[in-house]
């Protein structure tokens, strides 16, 4: 599944570094709402987050990403307009 602290990240506008794996990469694009590293390479997460550590315009942009993503896409306001969109369709009506 997706870790509650990465939506918790993207919710303060805060950049995410995690590893590609599980649910992450659904709501992660590596270089869009943070970075993403193969699990267990240690070598990779250091360098992810000196990266960003150096680079403050980057970080603001990609937390500013996360948090458009979380809201546009995963809040409760997207899930119900997803399931309505389905019903309405499923009832043959138009949108």
């Amino acid at each position: 599944g997706l870790p509650n602290v990465v939506m918790e990240a993207a919710s303060q506008a805060l950049p995410i570094v995690a590893t590609d794996f599980a649910g992450i990469p659904e709501f992660v694009r590596d270089g869009v709402e943070g970075l993403l590293v193969p699990p267990g390479d240690v070598a990779a997460l250091a360098q992810a987050l000196a990266a960003l550590a150096e680079a403050p315009d980057r970080r603001a942009a990609l937390g500013q990403a996360a948090l458009a993503r979380l809201t546009g896409a995963f809040s409760a306001a997207a899930g119900l307009d997803g399931i309505a969109a389905r019903l309405r369709a499923s009832a043959g009506l138009v949108p």
